[in-house]
């Protein structure tokens, strides 16, 4: 038992050295990737932040925190389970359509998600679409990034469901 603690914890003391020296992509680095280009996404996404630092109001020790504590915790499979998931769905369903939602939806799109949804298509694959919005700034992270814009987004699509 106290070697595998040794274990861990000379793995866990690895990773924090590797997060000690992350070094955030410079701008012009992002704007070279072409997913950047494409859809601005993620943490580090072109933006007004300054050179080099994450989207929002994200902080380096934030982003190492929520490393640690998936590190530590080991639920990293878990929280990409729902990914997997949706995907391997998406890959048996292809060709079918999805299955309708009869519920009240409520859409905030976000400037740095992966990609912007028009409300035409928001419309579309929610007919019972009760609230749409787009909002200035957040992300793919919108909750962690920007979590009192967030909230208001919450409270807005569900007021008129009071």
């Amino acid at each position: 038992m106290h070697s595998l603690w040794r274990s861990q914890i000379s793995q866990l003391s690895e990773c924090l050295s590797l997060i000690a020296r992350l070094r955030l992509p410079s701008q012009e680095q992002r704007l070279r990737h072409p997913a950047a280009r494409q859809a601005g996404g993620g943490i580090c996404r072109p933006g007004p932040e300054p050179e080099g630092q994450p989207a929002g109001h994200l902080s380096r020790d934030t982003i190492v925190d929520n490393i640690t504590l998936y590190w530590l915790t080991g639920i990293g499979a878990s929280a990409a389970r729902s990914y997997w998931e949706s995907g391997r769905a998406a890959a048996l369903a292809a060709g079918q359509a999805p299955p309708e939602v009869s519920l009240p939806v409520g859409f905030t799109t976000f400037p740095g998600e992966i990609w912007r949804s028009p409300s035409s298509w928001v419309e579309q694959a929610y007919p019972n679409l009760t609230y749409f919005n787009e909002v200035d700034t957040g992300g793919h992270f919108a909750a962690w990034e920007e979590p009192e814009l967030f909230s208001e987004e919450i409270r807005a699509a569900f007021r008129s469901l009071r």
